[in-house]
């Protein structure tokens, strides 16, 4: 399907979406986001690896998003986002929803909440800069933008597999939404709030349906105890495998046993016209070593893996709107744990530690429109060979 019919069809949905609503409640509230981008990446760019289709000249559109949300009564919401993007990289995937929840305040005059359906993905800091217009980069973190080789069907791999366009997972799922329940409140004037959500996958987890008889739980915690300083915490834990023919010689007790444990944490300071962000995240996946033929040759391995990040953000008092920012990053593989894939205490690291920086510079012209010229680079200490994943992009965001 080309990038014009998939345009037509995001839009022929989002009628279809929104025409029963208008008549049954007449308070329906959409709106909308496109980004818009000129991007050009080295030799190794990938959408798995820095988010960019490939090493040409690319002017395109990444991510379009409609969404909406409409009251059913005082206390019954239901928000829906429909969303077409690269995520694969070759073209713009077909329409799908990332959110579409029904929201219930479980009492009057309190913010205690329960959303069944699919939402945003309540780990980190980054669940509140889901959108282009409130994340000042250009480009996600490496927590999740960098894909590691533990795959929801083969478990852990060397070298490239070729049964889907995206292997391995990244610590967080790139789209960042989850399917299931999540129970949320905040108190004492929005100073502390948390959000608890029981879903089908853990935060790496990509699935539309159930493959296990597990429920994955994930949440988090967030305080401000100041008017300049905001600190969170997050947790996530729960199977992420997927079933295929590839791993069909895994037993339902081995299957049902690999699972992700994630847990991070994040401190923002701000003053005047300056902000400092830190982030520090630790996930380990358990998971076996299946061999091309469909032979299971380890299943205890463990792919344990750090991820810290700083950001700096300023703004400039001489030009409203203007804002120059800095992240620095670190993805670090710690050594694969295993009793049977190698002997003891020769067991390699499972994957290359990451250094990543990205530099931008952004004005809002408008109060929904944005414009961004970002650079990022990377560098991989602990590798025999140079990667040639930088990227230079101008995006203008448009909110509507």
């Amino acid at each position: 399907m080309s990038d014009s019919a998939r345009l037509k069809d995001l839009i022929a949905s989002v009628l279809i979406l929104i025409l029963p609503v208008i008549p049954a409640f007449g308070q329906l509230n959409p709106g909308g986001l496109i980004d818009f981008e000129i991007r050009k990446g080295g030799a190794d760019s990938s959408p798995l690896l820095n988010q960019t289709p490939n090493d040409k000249l690319n002017i395109f559109t990444p991510t379009i998003r409609i969404f909406g949300s409409a009251g059913l009564s005082d206390r019954w919401f239901l928000e829906v986002a429909l969303q077409s993007d690269y995520y694969e990289g070759d073209s713009l995937s077909p329409v799908f929803f990332s959110a579409v929840n029904l929201n219930w305040f479980l009492k009057e005059n309190s913010d205690l909440m329960l959303t069944i359906g699919r939402f945003f993905t309540p780990y980190g800091r980054y669940s509140r800069l889901i959108l282009s217009s409130d994340n000042p980069f250009v480009n996600l973190p490496l927590s999740h933008s960098w894909y590691l080789p533990a795959d929801p069907v083969r478990g852990y791999y060397e070298g490239m597999l070729d049964y889907d366009k995206v292997s391995g997972q990244s610590m967080i799922y790139q789209r960042m939404y989850s399917q299931g329940l999540m129970l949320s409140n905040s108190a004492a004037g929005n100073r502390f709030r948390f959000e608890l959500a029981a879903t089908l996958s853990p935060a790496s987890g990509r699935t539309d349906l159930g493959n296990h008889n597990r429920i994955s739980v994930t949440g988090r915690a967030e305080a401000s105890p100041a008017i300049w300083a905001d600190m969170g915490i997050s947790f996530s834990y729960g199977p992420y495998m997927r079933r295929s023919e590839l791993n069909s010689a895994l037993s339902e007790r081995q299957f049902r046993e690999f699972s992700q444990t994630m847990a991070g944490a994040d401190l923002s300071f701000s003053y005047l016209y300056y902000m400092l962000a830190l982030d520090l995240n630790y996930s380990r996946w358990t998971a076996p070593y299946i061999t091309d033929a469909g032979v299971v040759e380890n299943d205890d391995l463990i792919l344990p893996v750090w991820h810290a990040g700083a950001e700096l953000h300023g703004r400039f008092s001489f030009l409203p709107g203007a804002y120059a920012a800095l992240r620095y990053e670190i993805l670090r593989p710690s050594e694969l744990r295993s009793t049977t894939y190698a002997p003891p205490g020769q067991n390699p690291d499972w994957a290359t530690e990451v250094n990543r920086v990205e530099i931008v510079a952004g004005y809002r012209i408008e109060r929904n429109i944005i414009l961004k010229l970002s650079y990022q680079t990377s560098a991989l200490p602990g590798a025999a060979w140079e990667i040639d994943d930088d990227v230079v992009a101008f995006q203008i965001s448009a909110l509507f």
